[in-house]
């Protein structure tokens, strides 16, 4: 079932399979709470936000579109035409009455679905910053011309974003090439890039593919659109797969693990419990892509694929992916401890 509904998504694609995978799981999501109130202390968001990254012209806006066409409930929208206000909430004046009143913007009125972002290190940095909330409390709150609100933004957010000099590269740090806010980075549970890597058997193949259109998927392969969004919709309404207690040991050393890695290297950088948050919500989606009502070892296992896949693209390991989180190694923090006493000696 999963194979399938990976082939539907974007067949038109050629390639980044891992990158699917991640997208579909956005589309599940994690498991919505019974009492959606937004009243418990105790609630744990469960969109998943996915950010792309790559050169331009293989294949991020195809990607996009995709989930245009396949997502049940989508707004789609580009950073280089879009205002904090469009974004967020705005206040509007009636001309007949005077009074004034809030209006939704983009990520609120996909409430419940998902918000696809083209261009998104082109929106301006309040812009950016005012998707901190929504992503991460999944609520926006507004107080403009004497209105004070609070609006529901449950959406997944998968943007796509251009590197800041034309080219990723690998061995740059990563808040260096992104025109990206470092608190708005931390938010997004996935990060991949794609990069245009200049092979020659590589490029023949694509050529042959894309000329000869040999990649196109097969129907039988695939999931009619309609039957495609009525599961999904099926799945997120009635599907709350929990994790098995083999799985969660899995998801437990994993994160365990890698942090005692980046402690005994001085160049490492631990993960966060953010960052396990993120793995739980993605095995949920994984069990509750299939209907089934256990996530086990082998949804992790496909997860924690699709995660250290992301984490390589961008050039980093489990042992430095807390520079995401712009959290700094213990050679990092040395250095800077004598910078700052240097200049304290020159003052």
């Amino acid at each position: 079932v999963f194979e399938l509904l990976v082939n539907t998504l974007a067949p038109e694609v050629y390639g980044h399979e891992l990158i699917k995978q991640g997208i579909l799981l956005s589309l599940f999501e994690g498991n919505r709470p019974d009492e959606d109130t937004f009243k418990s202390a105790q609630m744990d968001r469960w969109t998943i936000h996915i950010l792309l990254i790559g050169d331009p012209g293989i294949g991020k806006s195809q990607l996009i579109q995709s989930v245009k066409r396949c997502a049940p409930k989508n707004i789609t929208i580009a950073g280089t035409n879009t205002s904090q206000a469009g974004l967020t909430t705005s206040a509007v004046k009636d001309e007949l009455t005077g009074t004034w009143a809030i209006e939704a913007g983009a990520i609120v009125l996909a409430d419940t679905g998902n918000l696809c972002i083209d261009e998104f290190d082109k929106l301006t940095p309040s812009a950016q910053k005012s998707l901190n909330e929504p992503m991460e409390q999944l609520v926006i709150g507004s107080a403009k011309a004497g209105l004070v609100q609070t609006m529901t933004a449950r959406t997944s957010v998968i943007a796509a974003a251009n590197p800041k000099y034309g080219k990723f590269r690998k061995d740059k740090d990563i808040g260096e090439q992104l025109d990206i806010a470092d608190s708005t980075l931390s938010r997004f549970d996935l990060l991949f890039v794609l990069e245009d890597k200049i092979i020659e058997q590589d490029d023949r193949e694509l050529a042959k593919a894309l000329l000869n259109k040999e990649f196109v998927v097969n129907e039988s392969e695939t999931v009619d659109l309609d039957l495609f969004k009525k599961y999904i919709t099926f799945a997120k309404a009635n599907c709350f797969p929990k994790l098995t207690d083999d799985a969660r040991v899995l998801l437990q050393e994993f994160y365990v693990n890698t942090r005692q890695e980046a402690k005994r290297s001085d160049d490492g950088k631990p993960i966060t419990p953010r960052d396990l948050k993120a793995l739980e919500r993605l095995t949920i989606a994984s069990a509750k892509s299939e209907l089934r009502c256990e996530a086990n070892e082998k949804d992790v296992e496909r997860v924690l694929e699709i995660y250290l896949f992301g984490l390589d693209s961008v050039g980093l390991t489990p042992e430095t992916a807390g520079a995401l989180q712009r959290i700094r190694s213990e050679r990092e923090n040395e250095i800077f401890d004598k910078v700052r006493e240097m200049l304290d000696e020159e003052i």
